[in-house]
């Protein structure tokens, strides 16, 4: 099993059912993937900021963890004020 495939069988056994994902060259596998799976709700956001945020109230709703995929980088910094909010709240994403 390749690396993309078992992170994302990871996040489904932690109980992970909703992909926020933010499209780039570099996650490319990893949203192939979670395509194919069936059972899970995906989202699609243009830009990371808003997208970890609607992850943080999808968490909060479904009572699970919501997974935001975004390519590395930058985009990741972009994730850092939802995340901390999230930590204070006990919120998983």
């Amino acid at each position: 099993m390749n690396v993309a495939k078992q992170a994302v069988t990871d996040c489904l056994e932690l109980g992970a059912r909703e992909f926020v994902l933010c499209s780039g060259a570099r996650n490319l596998d990893l949203i192939s993937i979670i395509h194919t799976i069936q059972g899970i709700r995906t989202y699609n956001f243009p830009e990371e900021r808003s997208a970890s945020f609607f992850a943080m109230g999808r968490s909060v709703k479904e009572n699970a963890p919501t997974v935001i995929v975004t390519t590395s980088g930058t985009a990741v910094a972009e994730l850092l004020p939802a995340v901390i909010e999230s930590f204070y709240q006990s919120v998983p994403i």
